[in-house]
């Protein structure tokens, strides 16, 4: 069976309002017409478990995860990684991880405000309430002007927020560091 090659193609989605990464094999989505790319943060947390048995590669058209999602189960060998769905899709695995990692670097598909929820989340990343509610994501996409956090602790969810000028990554990194340190000072 010959070698595929992975890439990814990243755009809008304005009817989900994020953004949907499209996983093409030798340069054809592997989704049918009832499935739509995952929201690319999504998509690239899943590889921060070292071992990925199954990926989450597609949502249901009505853009909610947990809809009609569309998993490929993953086997990783010492020079193959072997993708399962419909069919069998085989990888060199040195390429796999070339794409894969150079992929999770592009960050040239972010507006303003998707760079300013990754640079909340690369510093709040770890950070914890007094009442023990950990920090889960960063928005600049739910209020003007507002980066919403939410924190979470076993099903209930916490939302705080802090404010931004909305246009510079600077502005987000001061207000992202100024919440930091009032949840160290708890």
């Amino acid at each position: 069976m010959p070698m595929s090659k992975l890439t990814f193609e990243i755009r809008p989605s304005p009817k989900t309002n994020d953004h949907e990464l499209l996983v093409l094999v030798d340069g054809k989505t592997v989704l049918d017409e009832a499935h739509m790319g995952i929201d690319p943060p999504k998509f690239f947390a899943q590889f921060s478990k070292s071992d990925v048995g199954q990926l989450l590669i597609g949502r249901c058209r009505c853009g909610v995860v947990g809809c009609d999602d569309y998993f490929v189960a993953v086997e990783s060998a010492p020079d193959i990684v072997t993708w399962r769905a419909r069919k069998e899709i085989r990888f060199d695995r040195v390429e796999y991880e070339d794409a894969l990692r150079n992929a999770s670097r592009d960050f040239s598909w972010e507006d303003q405000k998707r760079r300013a929820e990754r640079l909340a989340g690369e510093i709040l990343r770890g950070c914890q309430t007094d009442d023990g509610f950990a920090f889960q994501w960063a928005s600049a996409r739910i209020a003007p002007m507002l980066i919403k956090l939410s924190f979470m602790k076993g099903d209930k969810q916490k939302l705080l927020e802090f404010g931004w000028d909305g246009t510079t990554d600077e502005s987000v990194i001061q207000g992202a560091r100024r919440f930091k340190r009032q949840l160290d000072e708890q």
